[in-house]
């Protein structure tokens, strides 16, 4: 999740309201360039990483880590007992490097499993988009059959038409605003 301050200008009401009055294939398109903002690290495992790392310097070292975002490991294999050779790709500037080291810890990322299963019984009431997804409207409702009472808010479940919203967005009207703090 992004929370430097031009990052969470797209989490404003004026910003949901504009996003939300843009065309379906022009949100679409604005989804795909803003993904960094939701689909950051975790806060508390940077957090932890970071503390990890400002430990190791404290009797002036260097920690001796080494993080690396939108790097694809393409191979990894042992070169003598201790060390790890690592064959590497960088995504979005197509460029391929090696790294040697004696220990990787790998993230794989947020993997986004289908709703299907989860909204089945009110499969028949969703109201869909045209390209059949769920609708969600800019307080974060689903948007159900009239005949259907009650809301049903969403957090993190369908980027499409929410923009980059962070998770905590998603309140239900007249809840507490959500910290900021971890």
């Amino acid at each position: 999740m992004e929370y430097s301050k031009l990052g969470l200008e797209h989490f404003t009401p004026d910003y949901t309201r504009y996003f939300h009055a843009l065309p379906e294939p022009v949100r679409d398109n604005l989804i795909a360039a803003q993904w960094q903002l939701h689909k950051g690290i975790d806060t508390h495992t940077i957090a932890a990483i970071h503390d990890e790392l400002y430990r190791r310097t404290l009797h002036g070292g260097w920690p001796d880590a080494v993080l690396t975002p939108g790097v694809h490991v393409r191979t990894a294999g042992r070169i003598a007992t201790s060390t790890i050779e690592l064959h590497l790709e960088h995504t979005q500037q197509n460029t391929r490097s090696r790294l040697t080291t004696d220990a990787v810890v790998l993230a794989t990322g947020y993997r986004e499993r289908p709703l299907t299963r989860l909204l089945a019984g009110l499969d028949p009431h969703l109201r869909r988009d045209s390209q059949n997804r769920p609708r969600i409207d800019d307080e974060y409702r689903l948007l159900l059959d009239p005949a259907i009472t009650g809301a049903i808010h969403i957090q993190n479940a369908a980027p499409h038409p929410t923009a980059s919203a962070p998770p905590t967005s998603a309140s239900p009207p007249g809840a507490a605003p959500p910290s900021s703090t971890p």
